[in-house]
Parts: C-alpha cells; sequence; structure tokens
C-alpha cells in the first residue's frame, strides 16, 4: 500500500490497485494502468521505486510474475484516448 501512495508522485499512472484473493490472503495482485510503457519503465528506475522493491524481495515466496500487458481503451477512471 506504500507503493499505492507513492505512485501518486510519478507522471503517467492512472491507476494503481492492490488486491488479495478472499482465498489466500497471503497472495497480492497489483493493477497498474500506465499512460505509456515508457512511463512506467521510468517510474521503476525512481528512487522511491527502488527503496520499495528492495524492501518487498525479501517478504515475497517467490519472484514476481510477470504481468499482462493490456491496452485499455477506456472506461471510468481512465482519460480519454
Amino acid at each position: 500500500m506504500e507503493a499505492s501512495r507513492g505512485v501518486e508522485q510519478l507522471d503517467g499512472c492512472h491507476l494503481y490497485v492492490v488486491n488479495t484473493s478472499p482465498d489466500d490472503p497471503d497472495s497480492a495482485w497489483v493493477f497498474e494502468v500506465w499512460q505509456t510503457p515508457e512511463a512506467h519503465a521510468a517510474s521503476l528506475q525512481s528512487e522511491m521505486a527502488q527503496a520499495l522493491i528492495k524492501r518487498a524481495l525479501p517478504l515475497l515466496a517467490g519472484p514476481p510474475e510477470s504481468g499482462q500487458v493490456l491496452a485499455p481503451i477506456g472506461g471510468l477512471g481512465l482519460p480519454p484516448r
């Protein structure tokens, strides 16, 4: 959740939602919508993101899974294309 508050300071993030499963509360998923792939890549290089990643990795049972890349076309909470 700390990352969700920190991402507000970065340009290009439209949505950042942290999720858990009622059936597996030890699992977590993050759903992110970025203006461009470049904005997302730049966010990962920020000092804040690097510090949070460094703190989070030891808490994980395994390496993070790669996400699915989608191309949102609009909807509630997204700016018009």
